[in-house]
């Protein structure tokens, strides 16, 4: 165990508890000579520095030996896997000849737990470190901390020198640092307790069905070696001398769904006792084992006849007073870390295990019962308590996935309907539910709208982020005119034309239309084109055209003429002309009756009409 060349950068100078505080050393003698001789003193000053120091004188043939202790902090917990504490130690062992035993001792002790120890000198029971008794060993020394338990940020030295026959010795601890240890992860626990099954076989235990039972043997009575006690509250247990009471009890957790091998540090097998006698002779203790079930069993059918083998090691075990009226009442844990371990990973099936009696005794009125998962006090049930590595704290909100901005054709005057999809991953939860407003198939209005997302993980850590929808209308009204119009021309100047040219657009309600010429127009003889245009209120327009053609017929002019002219002979005179004669014989017709029969103008216009004839 002697070490050299220590790197200094593992190394962490352990502070006193308090620092520089005389008061935490203690020291008491132990074995105490016999005569005049003063041995066990304290060298001195206590100065609150690292160092502890003793010195021993031996009682010629007596044994002597004397403690020194002091408590350090080494600030937080750590790894006992790989913390060791190191110290230079001065183990200066005088007069002791060969035959004679000397040793110096120094220990790790966290509460009442034995760390570790190194010795120096000769013992019966072997050298430790090859240092012969009578000389000094001078060194820096190290002692795993493996074992430590209890409080792991804080230790306790404990420096013992002892000598016999005459021995003295001067021990000098200095310098004590701790090596190598790192942060203890951090742990939780977890109390996984089911409740009552279906009792009726067909629960083989779960998160919520407990499993248990127990057996029974009397030499007095057989039938009770065919009990079924699978609903009963209680589970008793029994290991007699005199009478051939026999009982012990079968519990099996479902642990498929709980932490696993790798994360579980600690798992106690916790139970409500009730362990005492009413009379006759009843045990000072009780030492209940632990061992691994090796076959599947029904908590509903198992009896003293039927119970399945059990492994003959023993996984683990407790003592508890047990005498008395209770002389135990009350909960008692079991550490079944191993065989819990063995069940997560599979290294062995999990059938449970058998609690027992180890020790025998002559039971008459004694009562040794645990409550099982059928007992109506829910929290006094058995229950597995597991301590497991802690999750590390989720501090990263979940990664947020939206789209860039959509843009979508309204299809009404209220916008358009918009679905979209949106995402959000965690590093811890996987995919997390996203909240967006408005929501995936809303009706979003004509511009433009944002929309934000969040999603939070189990943590509560939330992430947000937002995209825009614009709503817009590029889509021209639908213009509706009549097709190619003909009118006949009531006059020179042609015809008065009305038509209808309408529009409809999916967003605006209406729409104007503009014809040029308007309808109601008076056309001129021969073809007009007119051009008609359609504009919404987002500035989509629609254009088309159609024509209007105005002709002069016969009927017309002739109609025109009797209109005209009152006189019915004179009217006929001038349609034989228009019909059967030449223009020149129809212009004469009109020249003879104007500003007779006809205006002027009448004729003029008359003869414009008989033109396009």
């Amino acid at each position: 165990m002697f070490v050299s060349g220590v790197a200094e950068a593992n190394v962490q100078v352990l502070d006193p508890i308090p620092p520089g505080s005389a008061a935490t050393w203690t020291y008491a003698p132990h074995d105490p000579c016999v005569g005049t001789r003063t041995w066990g003193e304290v060298l001195s000053p206590f100065d609150g520095s690292s160092a502890i120091r003793a010195f021993m004188a031996g009682c010629g043939s007596t044994c002597g030996s004397y403690f020194v202790s002091k408590e350090f902090n080494f600030g937080s917990p750590v790894d006992r896997q790989s913390a060791k504490v190191e110290f230079d130690g001065d183990f200066d062992l005088l007069g002791v000849i060969s035959h004679n035993r000397a040793q110096a001792s120094f220990g790790f002790f966290s509460g009442a737990t034995d760390v570790g120890w190194v010795r120096v000198g000769y013992d019966r029971f072997g050298e430790a470190l090859n240092v012969p008794a009578g000389t000094r060993a001078t060194g820096r020394w190290q002692v795993g901390m493996t074992s430590l338990s209890g409080d792991p940020d804080r230790v306790r030295v404990i420096l013992h020198v002892r000598s016999c026959m005459g021995g003295n010795g001067q021990v000098t601890v200095d310098n004590l640092a701790l090596d190598g240890g790192e942060p203890l992860p951090p742990t939780t626990t977890l109390t996984f307790r089911p409740g009552p099954g279906a009792n009726n076989g067909s629960d083989e235990g779960s998160e919520t069905a407990g499993k248990d039972t127990w057996d029974w043997h009397t030499d007095d009575d057989p039938y009770r070696a065919t009990l079924n006690l699978g609903s009963h509250s209680l589970l008793a247990h029994w290991n007699s001398t005199c009478n051939g009471w026999h009982a012990r009890s079968y519990l099996q957790f479902d642990v498929s769904s709980l932490p696993t091998a790798a994360d579980v540090t600690s798992v106690k097998l916790k139970l409500y006792m009730k362990l005492g006698g009413s009379y006759g002779a009843e045990p000072p203790t009780s030492t209940f084992v632990v061992q691994r079930v090796t076959v599947p069993w029904n908590e509903m059918t198992l009896t003293w006849n039927t119970r399945p083998p059990v492994s003959p090691s023993v996984e683990a075990s407790v003592t508890l007073p047990s005498s008395g009226n209770p002389g135990f009442l009350n909960f008692a844990e079991i550490d079944i870390t191993n065989l819990y371990k063995s069940w997560r990973d599979e290294s062995q099936p999990n059938y449970g295990f058998a609690i027992s009696r180890s020790n025998a005794v002559c039971e008459n009125g004694n009562y040794y019962y645990f409550w099982s998962s059928d007992n109506e006090e829910a929290d006094k049930r058995p229950a597995l308590v597991i301590t497991h590595l802690a999750e590390p704290e989720d501090t990263t909100a979940p990664e947020m996935s939206v789209p860039n901005q959509i843009n979508a054709e309204a299809t009404s005057g209220a916008g358009a309907t918009v679905g979209y999809v949106a995402s959000a991953l965690d590093d811890v939860d996987g995919a997390v539910a996203v909240s967006c407003e408005p929501a995936s198939g809303s009706t979003f209005p004509l511009g433009t709208t944002t929309v934000t997302c969040e999603a939070t993980d189990a943590a509560g850590n939330t992430a947000s982020a937002s995209f825009d929808v614009a709503v817009v209308d590029t889509t021209p009204p639908v213009l509706t005119m009549p097709g190619d119009v003909t009118a006949a021309a009531t006059g020179a100047g042609g015809a008065a034309v009305s038509f209808s040219a309408t529009a409809s657009d999916s967003v605006d309600a209406s729409v104007d239309v503009a014809c040029v010429p308007a309808s109601g127009s008076m056309f001129p003889i021969g073809t007009t084109t007119v051009s008609c245009t359609a504009t919404d209120d987002s500035g989509n327009s629609a254009a088309g055209s159609f024509s209007v053609q105005v002709n002069v017929t016969l009927d017309a002019v002739e109609a025109l003429i009797r209109s005209w002219i009152s006189n019915g002979g004179v009217a006929n005179s001038v349609i034989v002309k228009l019909r059967h004669g030449s223009l020149g014989a129809f212009e004469n017709e009109l020249r003879a009756i104007s500003g007779k029969w006809l205006t002027p103008a009448q004729a003029a216009e008359l003869l414009v009409l008989a033109s396009y004839l």
